[in-house]
């Protein structure tokens, strides 16, 4: 693998790249555990979009707690799968979305 590509893929990356595609885990206060990126928020809640693309709507009443998650929602394996170009491509595609 690139060495270029190796610290951005990697699952505990936190490059400059990543900003705004960080990953939060949040805790209910029902005990329900979700983990995305912040897609959406308002005054009343916020929008956390999946791994699997799944839209989930959260109270911020229901909110116990908000942290940045340990884990990443780029699927794990994907430098294996795709080619040097690919990652090239997928990177210059990310930085037009900041």
């Amino acid at each position: 693998m690139n060495k270029v590509f190796t610290p951005i893929l990697a699952s505990h990356s936190r490059t400059s790249l990543a900003r705004g595609y960080e990953s939060y885990q949040v805790l209910t206060f029902s005990g329900k555990s979700h983990v995305g990126v912040v897609s959406q928020q308002s005054v009343a809640s916020i929008t956390l979009c999946s791994a699997d693309r799944a839209e989930i709507v959260i109270s911020l009443d229901d909110i116990d707690q908000l942290e940045s998650a340990k884990i990443s929602v780029m699927p794990k394996g994907l430098d294996r799968v795709l080619s040097v170009k690919e990652l090239s491509d997928l990177i210059g595609f990310l930085k037009t979305l900041r």
